[in-house]
């Protein structure tokens, strides 16, 4: 797969890095009103991009590669990512509504840990079954190399388990 192929399927990274590069130096330029007086950012904005534009980006550009339920598994993990990067590009003593949303934070942390352990469990159960395929894994989202590696590891495991049997 070439870089242009990636970057047509993924072209959601970039463009959050770029969005996020954009917001970090628009609140470390500082802005002075006419008076002189140091105006704050768009923290709001901020905050609008963080839990609507982010999210929304994400299910334009996988919308056709994903299920839904690993689309809003994803809009959340985003939505979530970037609370926590709005308090890192927003300084301190420029916060007025962050730190009214940092209740969210351990809560959407705590519900995204059940699903990933519940996704994981669901894995390793068909990475342990013994007549799982790499194409089983790969219909699961795991990626082609990940997949092999998974299996091998599996192997392994099984191999090891079966001499402390005997």
């Amino acid at each position: 797969m070439t870089l242009r192929q990636v970057l047509a399927n993924n072209w959601f990274y970039p463009v959050t890095a770029g969005l996020l590069l954009a917001a970090w130096l628009c609140f470390r330029i500082p802005l002075l009103s006419p008076d002189g007086e140091q105006v704050a950012p768009a923290e709001a904005a901020l905050i609008f991009d963080a839990f609507v534009s982010l999210p929304l980006l994400y299910w334009l550009c996988f919308r056709r590669q994903q299920s839904v339920k690993a689309n809003i598994i994803g809009m959340i993990a985003v939505a979530c990512c970037a609370l926590w990067f709005a308090g890192w590009i927003v300084p301190h003593e420029l916060q007025a509504l962050i730190p009214r949303l940092n209740w969210l934070r351990p809560v959407i942390l705590v519900g995204l840990g059940v699903i990933e352990i519940r996704l994981a469990i669901g894995v390793l159960k068909l990475v342990f079954k013994a007549s799982t395929e790499g194409q089983d894994l790969q219909k699961a989202g795991v990626p082609p190399i990940m997949a092999r590696i998974m299996l091998c590891e599996a192997r392994f495991w099984r191999w090891v388990i079966s001499k402390f049997r005997k």
